[in-house]
């Protein structure tokens, strides 16, 4: 089985902000999403990325701060759509970063975060649950890897069941 990458885990309806959103709107919108931090597009091209903005920039903003563009970061690492999970694992956590956006070609086409990598790697590489119940024993579902007892971790990677205690 080839390997995951980018194109298969990322979100695709990326939430964005454009460099004139206001410090207060881009807030709101990470609150109301419950996200942490999103990709600041250009005004005019909704595709090319010219920051992100994230919610440790908003809660920095000095007082004069009135616009994203104020306090985005403009720097940003991205990834390919063909870029493997693990080495965006490596990006993310090198760089100390929670999300990347996927770029190809010059355009905005995803982003993948933390906790999409996470899911990647935890849940069973194969397609029929209840088979992977059936070897294992335990579990409740594809990314349910705690067992009925709730008293150990299937560590799907290694195929193994060890103690949590």
């Amino acid at each position: 089985m080839p390997a995951k990458t980018a194109k298969d885990i990322m979100t695709t309806r990326v939430v964005t902000v454009k460099p004139s959103t206001s410090v207060e709107d881009a807030a709101r919108l990470l609150v109301r999403r419950k996200i942490s931090g999103v990709p600041v597009v250009d005004e005019k091209d909704k595709t090319k990325v010219v920051g992100i903005v994230t919610e440790a920039d908003l809660l920095a903003a000095p007082s004069g701060a009135k616009t994203v563009a104020d306090v985005m970061k403009k720097r940003v690492v991205s990834v390919s759509p063909d870029t493997p999970v693990d080495e965006i694992a490596e990006v993310l956590v090198k760089k100390k970063i929670k999300r990347v956006p996927v770029v190809d070609a010059g355009k905005l086409v995803g982003i993948v975060s933390r906790i999409d990598v996470l899911r990647a790697i935890s849940v069973p590489r194969q397609k029929n649950w209840d088979w992977w119940r059936s070897i294992v024993g335990i579990g409740k579902g594809p990314g349910g890897a705690i067992s009925e007892e709730h008293d150990k971790w299937v560590y799907v990677k290694d195929w193994e069941e060890r103690d949590r205690r």
